[in-house]
């Protein structure tokens, strides 16, 4: 089995093009956003229609909040067949003006069960798909 890496050091490797805000955009949360409690879901804040589940993180669990997203997703179910990752960032390129998301789509025997995306300016972490449950 791989030995994992627990370290924040090399988070600049895991996301491609780091620009991290100093604090997030509060005033950039949709009425839904405003919802979401810290680091825990209520599936009660979407439609079940929607197929998502989200909550937010504070400014200061960025970065660990991506490592363990990388340890889970990549060191995970990235070494596990039937599963395949996708990581990517949108836009491809940061800069400071913009908002800035890392996505990571966890496919099963080619099938998306469901997207991360976590929203780098606001902190909210969300997941959408026939799965997010599972989530």
């Amino acid at each position: 089995m791989k030995k994992l890496d627990l370290f924040l050091t090399n988070i600049d490797k895991i996301i491609q093009n780091p620009v991290y805000p100093v604090y997030f955009l509060k005033k950039t949360l949709g009425a839904k956003a405003k919802q979401l409690a810290y680091e825990q879901i209520d599936p009660k804040v979407y439609d079940t229609q929607a197929r998502m589940v989200a909550f937010r993180i504070k400014r200061e669990r960025l970065e660990p909040w991506i490592k363990a997203l990388h340890i889970l997703y990549y060191d995970h179910y990235g070494q596990t067949d039937p599963f395949t990752v996708k990581w990517y960032d949108e836009p491809t390129e940061w800069t400071d003006d913009e908002n800035k998301t890392t996505c990571i789509d966890l496919m099963k025997n080619d099938q998306l069960l469901y997207k991360v995306t976590l929203f780098i300016n606001t902190g909210v972490v969300q997941a959408q798909g026939n799965n997010n449950q599972t989530f």
